[in-house]
C-alpha cells in the first residue's frame, strides 16, 4: 500500500496510463491514500515522522542549546550513525533486523524488465570507431560521422541491421546484413 502522486480531481486519484499497465502487468491493486489525509498515508507518514523524532530534532535541539547553527558535516556523521543504529537491531513492526532481511531479499532480487515495447530480438550497443564504423557479426557496417566515439543501439531481423541513436531513438542507419569479413 503506497501512496502515489498523480493528477487530483475531485479528491480522486486518476494514475497515469504508464502506471496502470505496469499495475496490470504486474497483477497488483493500487490503494491510493486521500488528499490532504495524513492518517490514510500510514507507513509513508509514520517513517518520516520516526526519522524527525529520532533524529532531526535531536540535532536542532542540541544546535539550539549551544547557540551554533546545524553542522552540516556533524548532521550527516549523525544521519550515517543512526542508520546504523535502526537497520541493526530488530526492527517492532516486521519482528526482523532490517540490514539482515535486505540480504536476505537481495538473494532473490532481480532486475525489473523494460516496459519500452521490443518486438523481436534485443537490441545490443556498439561504439562507433574513429573510421564512423561500428562491427556486428564480424562486419563492418558505417554511421554518420557526428556519431563518431558514441554508443549506439544496433538492431538485426529480416536481413537489414537498424542503427539507431539511443539519445534520440532516431534510426542512424539501415543496412542490409552482410556476410562476415565484409564492409
Amino acid at each position: 500500500m503506497a501512496c502515489l502522486k498523480g493528477a487530483v480531481v475531485a479528491n480522486v486519484v486518476v494514475p497515469t496510463p504508464d502506471y496502470v499497465r505496469m499495475a496490470t502487468h504486474y497483477g497488483f491493486r493500487p490503494d491510493f491514500c486521500h488528499a490532504a489525509d495524513p492518517e490514510s498515508k500510514g507507513v509513508v507518514e509514520h517513517l518520516v515522522g520516526y526519522a524527525q523524532r529520532d533524529l532531526v530534532v535531536p540535532l536542532l535541539t542540541d544546535a539550539d542549546l549551544s547557540g551554533r547553527p546545524v553542522d552540516l558535516a556533524a548532521a550527516n556523521a549523525a544521519a550515517k550513525a543512526w542508520c546504523i543504529e535502526v537497520n541493526t537491531r530488530v526492527h517492532t513492526e516486521i519482528d526482523a533486523v532490517p540490514a539482515q532481511r535486505l540480504r536476505e531479499e537481495q538473494a532473490v532480487l532481480g532486475p525489473l524488465p523494460s516496459l519500452r515495447l521490443q518486438i523481436g530480438p534485443p537490441p545490443v550497443t556498439r561504439k562507433v570507431d574513429k573510421l564512423s564504423c561500428i562491427r556486428f557479426g564480424s562486419a563492418r557496417y558505417s554511421v554518420p560521422t557526428r556519431l563518431i566515439g558514441a554508443t549506439v543501439t544496433v538492431t538485426a531481423g529480416e536481413g537489414r541491421l537498424l542503427i539507431a541513436d539511443p539519445a534520440t531513438g532516431e534510426v542512424a542507419a539501415d543496412h542490409a546484413l552482410t556476410a562476415p569479413g565484409t564492409a
